[in-house]
């Protein structure tokens, strides 16, 4: 297993973190919090499109045999996900002239104050990376594998409606986690009061959540492809799809500091270079993909892959876009709490011009010949 987990990151304060020395396996430029920074020019992405288990040709970086170094975060071991493992272990990031290491951090310990302090140079965030941003972390998003909501809301086996889960707790990552939200989404599309109606409990992470409501902890959790497979073997009730409502959400969305993205402009067109790489192979090459996403799950049961991989790919873009309505909806949701969300301009924090140069170059089509 070629990856590691993070220390719990609870004692760093976000703001105060703007002004961490860098990680070692990070670049010179520590990102700054409130930066608003001018958006980045255009990358250049003149290299010709390469198949799925060949990438580009190799940057000036890589044929000189120095590769830069990038630490990447992973809050869930999902499919949506999964982009950065792919990249890591076909080599893509190798071809691209970087040596990635990629992370496991619990939703929970705070991936954005590790982003922040320059700990991770890019990690998959949503909601959390949002509530960030507006208090003034200079934090965007730059891509998404997926940008439906693949979340639903189970319950156990006694919980049958919506008059059942009042006054029960729903297990969530953490009370600012995409499971969150979509829990939240879920019941109120029960005709639920989200605030009055039910209690929200944070476990940290998604494995957590089924383990709540195993042992009564929570009586429903707001379930994701990792553990929907589990969840309907149990025979838990699935009150809502959040999937099937197709709403545009931020889960898992590559996210950066906008500073150390404009200092390190190279950096990021070959490091989405490869993550648009890994977004075919998983598309192209499904068994590969399992086997990818069994070693980071720790899991090989087929059914789980099988499930995982049948419900998830559906939704991946070929083109890894992120999409300004999702950022909407997020500081629609923060504006009743937050203040400087209601007049936020959701397109602030979402920048698309590296994989438009991808796009436009003929690359990533290049990649589906």
């Amino acid at each position: 297993m070629r990856f590691r987990a993070l220390p719990a990151l609870a004692a760093v304060a976000l703001l105060a973190a703007c002004g961490g020395s860098a990680a070692p396996a990070a670049s010179s430029s520590p990102a700054a919090a409130a930066s608003q920074s001018a958006a980045p020019k255009p990358a250049s992405a003149s290299a010709k499109p390469s198949s799925t288990t060949a990438g580009a040709s190799p940057s000036a970086a890589a044929k000189g045999g120095a590769r830069e170094k990038l630490s990447i975060g992973y809050t869930s071991f999902t499919l949506d996900q999964l982009a950065p493992m792919v990249a890591k272990e076909r080599g893509f990031f190798d071809q691209n002239g970087l040596e990635a290491e990629v992370i496991s951090i619990g939703a929970g310990s705070r991936p954005e104050a590790a982003l922040m302090a320059n700990q991770i140079q890019m990690y998959e965030g949503g909601p959390d990376a949002m509530a960030a941003a507006v208090a003034g972390a200079d934090l965007e998003f730059v891509g998404a594998l997926d940008k439906d909501f693949l979340f639903w809301l189970y319950s156990v086996p006694s919980v049958k409606a919506a008059a059942d889960l009042k006054g029960k707790s729903i297990a969530v990552t953490s009370l600012t986690s995409s499971t969150y939200t979509a829990a939240r989404i879920g019941v109120k599309s029960l005709g639920l009061d989200v605030d009055k109606d039910v209690n929200y409990l944070p476990v940290n992470n998604p494995p957590a959540i089924f383990s709540a409501m195993q042992n009564g902890a929570a009586q429903a959790g707001s379930i994701g492809s990792t553990n929907i497979v589990q969840a309907r073997k149990a025979g838990y009730n699935m009150l809502v799809s959040i999937a099937d409502m197709h709403v545009p959400y931020p889960a898992g969305w590559w996210t950066v500091s906008k500073k150390w993205a404009v200092n390190h402009d190279d950096t990021m067109q070959r490091m989405l270079k490869a993550l648009v790489q890994a977004t075919a192979y998983i598309l192209r090459e499904p068994d590969g993909t399992k086997k990818i996403l069994s070693q980071y799950a720790k899991n090989e049961d087929k059914e789980f892959l099988d499930g995982v991989y049948d419900i998830v790919s559906p939704h991946i873009q070929k083109t890894p876009y992120a999409e300004v309505q999702g950022v909407k909806l997020v500081l629609d949701d923060l504006s009743a709490t937050v203040p400087a969300a209601r007049n936020a301009d959701p397109n602030t924090f979402v920048d698309n011009h590296w994989v438009k140069a991808l796009e436009d170059s003929g690359f990533i089509a290049g990649l589906y010949k």
